[in-house]
């Protein structure tokens, strides 16, 4: 194979990569809440990252008949899936990615010096740490099958540009 014919291929793999992003059609998904906002804050979650219900009525579970369903447009292409981890931490996504409990150590060490010294939240840091993890890893998500709550598929995604609220309807 020439050299000519190898760059031709690399182009040609940057085109199909890059154009796979337009042709990835956006997914549908709920969020139920308590609180009402307008944009999704990482700094809010009591867990890792957004958790979003691919089934409407699977979403209300968090709000027991009072509360904002959000209607979202999730864009993602590149997820993780991972069994439910049932409490989305830190600890508990790097165990399941066999990460060695010494550098799990690291990493919340990490995440506690960046709190002191910010004067934030360990559990903000944290899921900060995480969501850049993963997204050096190549992930801008997590799929499972939620065991944990009301069942069905679910997604978590830590980045807010990639979730779009259609609409919010108060149950």
């Amino acid at each position: 194979m020439s050299r000519q014919e190898i760059n031709e291929g690399i182009v040609m793999k940057l085109i199909l990569e890059n154009w796979r992003q337009y042709l990835t059609e956006a997914v549908p998904a709920w969020h139920g809440s308590k609180v009402d906002f307008d944009t999704f804050d990482l700094s809010r979650t009591t867990e890792f990252g957004f958790h979003f219900g691919l089934d409407e009525e699977q979403s209300k579970h968090r709000m027991k008949n009072d509360g904002i369903l959000f209607s979202v447009e999730l864009d993602y292409q590149n997820p993780l899936k991972l069994p439910d981890v049932f409490r989305w931490t830190l600890e508990s996504v790097l165990r399941e990615l066999d990460v060695p409990d010494d550098k799990i150590k690291e990493y919340k060490i990490q995440a506690s010096k960046k709190a002191r010294e910010s004067g934030g939240s360990m559990r903000v840091e944290e899921n900060n740490l995480l969501g850049d993890i993963l997204s050096q890893m190549g992930y801008d998500a997590i799929e499972y099958d939620n065991k944990g709550e009301s069942g069905g598929s679910a997604v978590i995604l830590w980045d807010p540009a990639k979730i779009k609220i259609v609409k919010k309807e108060t149950i």
